[in-house]
């Protein structure tokens, strides 16, 4: 028997994690367009776990997104603020917040064995030294 294949979306416990990056995609939910950054843990008992930091974008941004004032505080010094390149998180260790969705897209209650972990906010970059600890 044949059937659909289900790939459920991670979920770990709320909180502050260590992230690497991975890569970014443009893409439409719900008629929006969203860049989706995805993260790796990169610690801890959950280290591997695939996460994801979505964000809505048009394709002039200011700084009411959170794309943008999240951009500027990971890298003030950054000269160029007319354009965003994802890859600029490239190489850095993050650490973000991590919460659980309890809702769909349409805002109905998700049942507990469907909520996800998603990256809510993306805090500070981790100084180049700094050397993760040993899963």
């Amino acid at each position: 028997m044949s059937g659909i294949v289900f790939d459920p979306s991670p979920w770990v416990p709320e909180g502050i994690y260590l992230l690497r990056y991975v890569s970014y995609e443009m893409t439409q939910y719900w008629g929006h367009s969203k860049l989706l950054l995805h993260f790796a843990i990169v610690e801890g008992e959950y280290a591997g776990i695939p996460l994801v930091r979505h964000y809505n974008v048009k394709e002039r941004v200011t700084d009411r997104f959170a794309l943008v004032r999240e951009y500027r505080a990971l890298f003030p010094d950054e000269s160029n603020y007319t354009q965003i390149d994802p890859d600029t998180y490239s190489g850095h260790l993050i650490r973000a917040k991590v919460e659980t969705t309890r809702t769909s897209g349409s805002g109905k209650d998700l049942n507990k064995s469907s909520r996800y972990s998603v990256v809510r906010e993306l805090l500070e970059i981790i100084p180049d030294d700094y050397v993760p600890a040993e899963s």
